[in-house]
């Protein structure tokens, strides 16, 4: 994937992503899901970084808009984490503020 220039991002990258994604540099790109993404701010950061990133949510209208501050350097699916839309590994699983959302059934098989 090329990482094109991403401008207007909506938010910065949470503080926990930021610290994260600095323990992220293992001299290649990573493909990493971020797992509930919304915004697309978490992805985005790290799309900028050079990691091969997939960002899912089920609120389709939340990835249309990250999909405008992304550039291109993101791919957003529309899914549901608790039934994967494809069958990629990735070497990183990122869920920020997601999982107290859900109801521990689903948490569990998420998990």
């Amino acid at each position: 994937m090329t990482v094109q220039s991403i401008e207007n991002t909506p938010l910065p990258a949470s503080p926990f992503v930021r610290a994260f994604s600095d323990r992220l540099d293992y001299g290649q790109p990573l493909d990493v899901l971020d797992a509930g993404c919304c915004s697309g701010r978490n992805a985005i950061h790290l799309a900028k970084l050079g990691h091969n990133v997939v960002g899912l949510s089920l609120d389709v209208s939340e990835l249309k808009e990250a999909a405008t501050h992304a550039a291109g350097s993101v791919l957003f699916v529309a899914g549901d984490m608790r039934r994967l839309p494809f069958r990629k590994q990735f070497d990183v699983v990122l869920m920020n503020e997601i999982l107290h959302q859900l109801t521990k059934r689903d948490a569990k098989q998420v998990l």
